[in-house]
């Protein structure tokens, strides 16, 4: 019987990671899986080692908080993938703590595949001298990504983008969300969706709530709809909030993306998904100002969002770090309702869509990972 390695730190990771095994399944019965992720891995049958999902970070030294914690994860676990010697290794992102583990892997003799490569196109560069030694193949999810890793001898191959397996059109969610939560026709709708992360929530949540604010005493007929990830409770959404707001609290991150006139925005794969779905947005992201000063020297990038990086230009506004400001915010969300602006933004974002290819991504990505299953 075969047994298959899965690692992942994120809630986007979790979700393609278990779309990854429905897939293996499926090509080959029988497949055991163990592993690092989060509750959608383990619906799918992976015995989860521990849930890291919920301790995720972003940043230099929100990440120096979660060390101890990983770290102790990342010794006791390594010892165990070592000892059972699975068939292959599948790393999906989380590359602070996966590129360690690819080394002991490899090491141990075990194939690694790497699935949703590490962005280190857009910062960090040096660690794919790390992918090369340590990794055997690389499933990369964006069209230019494959070009990068071969460039540095890497067995690389594009799959596509699993975000279009897990997402569909927005068909009649607008107008039925509308209508389920009595939001009156003539009013615009704005999704605030602050992160997947409870420091992402408490950094950003208060500049957008007032946000809102300002948006709402230029524009009355606004209905505000906040989507709250699954990880983060409504208790410390509403702390984080401070005070008295009247937003629709939702607990369906993608209804608020398909239903919405307009998003403001957490920077990360949400903006992606966002633009697959072709909702216009305005993109906001801060971090600690030490983690930013030691960041922005290593950053290979001149936009922020995914959507914008996958455009090759800037189609949705970003405003990151210290211009992540609440009047700043307001400003480019009214401006983006004036002249046709959503319109065309819309339009932008269909080629973004376009760029990625056709659905598809875990049943390719599957295929490499079963080839080398069979070769154990």
């Amino acid at each position: 019987m075969s047994e298959v390695l899965v690692v992942s730190g994120e809630s986007s990771g979790d979700l393609h990671g278990a779309s990854l095994v429905r897939e293996i399944k499926e090509r080959v019965p029988g497949t055991t899986f163990f592993g690092l992720g989060g509750e959608k891995m383990e619906a799918e049958g992976v015995e989860i080692y521990r849930d890291v999902i919920k301790h995720a970070a972003v940043g230099i030294i929100e990440g120096l908080i979660s060390y101890p914690r990983l770290a102790t994860t990342f010794f006791g676990f390594a010892s165990e993938a070592c000892r059972r010697k699975p068939d292959v290794a599948v790393l999906i992102d989380f590359p602070e703590f996966n590129l360690r583990l690819a080394k002991r892997l490899k090491r141990a003799g075990i194939p690694v595949v790497y699935y949703v490569c590490p962005q280190i196109w857009a910062w960090r560069t040096y660690r794919v001298h790390e992918m090369a030694r340590y990794v055997d193949k690389s499933l990369v999810i964006l069209p230019f990504e494959e070009q990068f890793y071969r460039r540095y001898g890497i067995d690389a191959s594009y799959v596509g983008n699993p975000i279009l397996d897990t997402l569909r059109s927005p068909d009649d969610v607008k107008a039925t969300l509308r209508e389920d939560l009595g939001i009156p026709a003539h009013h615009k709708l704005i999704g605030l969706l602050p992160g997947s992360r409870r420091k992402e929530v408490e950094r950003l949540m208060p500049i957008i709530a007032q946000s809102a604010r300002l948006i709402k005493a230029r524009m009355p007929n606004v209905t505000f709809i906040l989507g709250r990830a699954s990880k983060i409770s409504e208790k410390k959404i509403r702390k984080s909030l401070g005070g008295e707001h009247d937003f629709i609290i939702c607990d369906d991150v993608y209804n608020v993306m398909k239903s919405s006139d307009l998003l403001i925005i957490a920077s990360g794969t949400a903006t992606l998904e966002a633009a697959v779905i072709g909702t216009p947005m305005v993109v906001v992201y801060k971090v600690s100002p030490l983690t930013w000063f030691l960041f922005i020297g290593l950053l290979r990038v001149k936009n922020y969002a995914l959507c914008n990086i996958v455009a090759g230009s800037r189609v949705v506004p970003e405003l990151i770090q210290w211009r992540a400001m609440p009047w700043l915010i307001a400003r480019r969300s009214l401006e983006m309702f004036e002249n046709g602006v959503l319109d065309h933004t819309r339009r932008s974002l269909e080629r973004v869509r376009e760029k990625l290819g056709p659905p598809g991504a875990s049943a390719r990505a599957a295929e490499h990972i079963v080839s080398y299953m069979r070769r154990a």
